[in-house]
């Protein structure tokens, strides 16, 4: 009983002390991304939609979008019959918000106005001065965070300069 009472508290500091080698104070995200209303009345996503939940609060919706780094936006519906979805993520901007009947509308769409922040425990261990970014290009499912390297350095991690890149052409042609 001792033992594992023991790992529950280790645990826990054992985490924070990984979290510490990859990140400064000023690394630690703003939780709050701020959001801003880009159309209201509109229809229930149809395409491209990430997550859908039923939400008592709009917040909730909010924090959802927070959490997902390719979330470009959330549609929202105050008034709801219980048990369907009135908070629907979306990874595009792109929809036709207007094409619905009227019954159908009363939406409201929101997208965050503020550059997202890569969050502590999601930091690569980059070298050579690389620094993590939060890539967006590939689809969602694949990882966004990706290691930015400087001039004369490639790799995941930034780990291969200029001349171990030479040497590696130079025995790949060798062969």
């Amino acid at each position: 009983m001792s033992v594992r009472f023991l790992f529950l508290i280790l645990l826990p500091h054992a985490v924070t002390l990984e979290q510490d080698l990859y990140c400064m104070p000023e690394d630690y995200p703003n939780v709050a991304i701020p959001f801003r209303l880009l159309y209201e009345d509109v229809c229930p996503l149809i395409n491209d939609i990430l997550f859908e939940a039923t939400y008592d609060f709009q917040n909730h919706c909010v924090m959802k979008c927070s959490e997902d780094p390719f979330c470009a936006g959330f549609n929202f519906k105050k008034k709801h019959e219980k048990k369907t979805p009135n908070c629907q993520l979306t990874h595009t901007l792109n929809h036709n918000f207007h094409d619905c009947n009227a019954d159908d509308k009363g939406w409201l769409f929101y997208h965050p106005v503020a550059p997202r922040k890569v969050p502590c425990h999601k930091m690569k261990n980059c070298k050579n001065g690389g620094k993590t970014i939060v890539y967006l290009k590939d689809s969602p499912g694949s990882d966004p965070y990706r290691c930015k390297c400087p001039k004369g350095f490639i790799g995941d991690l930034c780990q291969i300069g200029e001349l171990l890149k030479k040497n590696f052409k130079i025995a790949a042609q060798d062969k």
